[in-house]
């Protein structure tokens, strides 16, 4: 019966901790300029890439290719209900993040 019961105890400790809420503040400080992808990963699961692309106008009216402009930064999205949080990688480190909804 012991056994069960531990068995039982250790189960319902593994779904609480996969249960776990990312989405806090305490993790979204964590982010921090110059990690990696896999390190935000780490934290907050995986994201979304968001995809871009286009054309921009600059500020003196000149039409220039967002891909040629930004080809080294990419955006991405982590969701749960109505909280966000977005982070911009620049050649493969954050260089922004953003959140709302908390």
């Amino acid at each position: 019966m012991r056994i069960v019961l531990a068995a039982l105890a250790l189960a319902a400790s593994i779904f609480l901790v996969g249960c776990e809420d990312k989405f806090t503040q305490e993790n979204f400080d964590k982010i921090a300029n110059g990690m990696t992808l896999d390190q935000v990963e780490a934290i907050l699961g995986e994201g979304t890439k968001e995809e871009s692309g286009g054309f921009s106008v600059s500020g003196a009216g000149i039409s220039q290719s967002q891909g040629e402009k930004y080809s080294k930064s990419r955006v991405y999205s982590w969701k749960d209900g109505g909280k966000l949080i977005v982070v911009t990688l620049t050649e493969d480190k954050v260089t922004s993040k953003t959140k709302s909804g908390f």
